[in-house]
């Protein structure tokens, strides 16, 4: 990301002595504005890149002023307690954690985590026959094939396609197997949940072009939150801040948020993707074409989840995930075993694309009731009834508006890095601006702090 410093040292400065805060809360734009000599900064968005930014700058000395629309932390982190018990709606896994800022983050705070041995047991649709279990050896071979058949296909192409277009291309050519049909409905649902884009959409030549960490992936068993407000303390937050204008149009820039007016020298602008697609937030002047036209380019993807809570566990309690090969693409492909990680009894299905799409149009007791009839399908008569339930609809947050960025066909993976330049004096933040880490925690964390960077450069 440009910095000299170890991913260590970096993170040990970024979360070291800070100046004292700036604490006048006024409403007027001249209250809200600088009293003293130092430079301002709004930050807009305490998600996990808005509060690298906020902390970074802080720790440099700036007034910083976060705005966030919702009345708590994370943005799509989200743990949840109502239940009785911490879960995850958002973001749930420290990817790859060896080298990873966020896993390094919660061991300096001493913040509990697991490692997911990522054990899995398949249950194949029966297509009239009982319901088969397969060896993860199965599938990870029969993946492994597939994929190679789909990179050998790309390396012809003059022209991007989908996912879904080349696997299909692949399946009606050289390439066979047994099973195929549901083998491939399994195969593309994964990808989708890994991507939250439908394989229609998705680009084959760029949408997974990203860099990785080594190391097994984490969960936290007392939720993910915990990061989000160690990074948190004593930054000056003001909560249902909702921004509707930023108007750069004089050397002072003006933000207009819930009725309210503060001026800065600086804004880092880390709203997700599908805020900025629903133009949520007015510029002036408007952002310059080649912005707006990456932002229309890009895409976004769906991941939902439907947590079902049960008075014990009917499943085998040491296998961390249970995967669904259905004859319907994308219905309930997934359940993660949270009785694993928290000892509570609880199955938290992923749903992604078009089937979560749908599914966010129907009830809570409609979408417990489709997954409990796969777990039948999956476990027999063993399935309890739930306790408990939890829904989530992501595309229809106003605040997000989806789950994550992801590269359509027609954008290429550039996208990312024209999405995180500067107009002026605001600042691109979030994990659809990391053209190496998208998608991901600890790429927003990344973009917030290279936002930062940038923010605190063109103000010396």
């Amino acid at each position: 990301m440009g910095v000299d410093l170890s991913r260590r040292t970096a993170l040990r400065l970024l979360l070291g002595a800070y100046a004292a805060l700036w604490s006048a809360r006024e409403a007027s734009a001249q209250q809200n504005n600088l009293s003293g000599g130092r430079r301002k900064v709004l930050v807009i968005g305490a998600g996990i890149a808005g509060l690298a930014a906020a902390r970074d700058l802080r720790s440099k000395e700036f007034d910083v002023i976060v705005l966030e629309a919702r009345h708590r932390l994370g943005g799509r982190i989200f743990t949840d307690n109502s239940l009785g018990f911490p879960v995850d709606l958002g973001a749930s896994w420290i990817h790859e954690s060896v080298g990873n800022p966020i896993a390094e983050l919660a061991s300096l705070n001493s913040i509990s985590t697991m490692v997911d041995d990522d054990s899995w047991i398949h249950f194949r649709s029966g297509l009239g026959k009982e319901l088969e279990k397969l060896p993860e050896s199965y599938i990870r071979t029969e993946t492994s094939e597939l994929e190679k058949a789909v990179w050998k296909y790309a390396k012809t192409l003059k022209a991007d396609v989908s996912y879904a277009a080349a696997v299909k291309h692949v399946n009606n050519g050289s390439f066979a197997g047994v099973n195929r049909d549901v083998f491939t409905k399994y195969f593309l649902s994964r990808l989708e949940m890994g991507f939250g884009a439908p394989a229609e959409e998705f680009s084959l030549l760029y949408g997974s072009n990203m860099d990785s960490f080594r190391g097994k992936d984490l969960v936290l068993p007392d939720g993910y939150a915990a990061i989000p407000k160690t990074l948190s303390a004593e930054l000056d937050i003001r909560f249902g801040s909702v921004v509707t204008m930023i108007d750069s149009s004089k050397p002072l820039l003006r933000v207009t948020a819930s009725g309210e007016t503060f001026e800065a020298d600086a804004v880092v602008l880390s709203v997700p993707l599908g805020v900025l697609k629903q133009k949520r937030i007015t510029f002036f002047p408007e952002l310059p074409e080649y912005k707006q036209q990456v932002i229309d380019r890009m895409g976004v993807g769906l991941l939902d989840k439907v947590v079902l809570q049960f008075s014990k566990p009917f499943w085998p309690v040491d296998t961390a995930k249970f995967g669904y090969m259905s004859g319907q693409r994308g219905e309930f492909p997934e359940f993660f075993n949270w009785y694993k990680f928290s000892k509570q009894p609880v199955l938290i299905a992923y749903l992604a694309g078009l089937f979560a799409k749908k599914l966010e149009n129907q009830s809570d007791r409609e979408v417990v009731d489709e997954g409990l009839a796969v777990l039948r399908r999956m476990f027999g008569s063993k399935v309890l009834a739930p306790i408990g339930h939890l829904v989530t609809r992501w595309s229809k947050d106003h605040f997000a508006f989806g789950s994550y960025s992801h590269i359509p066909v027609g954008a290429t993976d550039a996208d990312y890095a024209y999405l995180g330049m500067p107009v002026g004096k605001i600042f691109f933040a979030g994990e659809a601006t990391s053209r190496r880490f998208p998608a991901t925690v600890h790429g927003a964390f990344m973009s917030g702090v290279r936002a930062a960077r940038e923010a605190s450069e063109s103000l010396v």
